[in-house]
């Protein structure tokens, strides 16, 4: 890694958004398969308490899915903002910006370069799970 050449931009970065994005998307997912299965199952449909669980599930549900709307448009936005300020954080965007580490800000793609392997950014970032 080298060291980065813009500095980054203060605030939340686009890894920021990226690891406030899986739980609502997962919360969506969830609710959503709930609804299918409900759905899929009409003796299901019958039961009182998973007609309750059903209306808590689809309240969750459009919370969720207006999280992920919110933020997706937060890390659409930075992500641009980003681009505007020369670097990227984000893996497999914009080849043509140097891609930085998003805690450290080094370079660890310089601009014009492939776009890093699975392999390589595991020996860099470590795995996430």
């Amino acid at each position: 890694m080298t060291p980065a050449q813009p500095p980054l931009l203060a605030g939340r970065s686009t890894a920021d958004y990226d690891r406030i994005l899986v739980a609502p998307v997962m919360t969506s997912g969830a609710c959503i398969a709930w609804g299918c299965i409900v759905r899929l199952l009409p003796d299901l449909r019958e039961l009182d308490a998973v007609a309750a669980i059903t209306t808590v599930t689809a309240v969750v549900g459009i919370i969720a899915i207006i999280t992920t709307l919110v933020f997706g448009l937060l890390y659409s936005r930075r992500r641009s903002a980003e681009a505007s300020a020369g670097y990227t954080l984000v893996h497999g965007f914009r080849q043509d910006l140097p891609q930085l580490d998003p805690t450290t800000g080094m370079v660890v793609r310089p601009a014009g370069e492939p776009f890093l392997t699975r392999d390589q950014r595991r020996e860099l970032f470590g795995r996430k799970r």
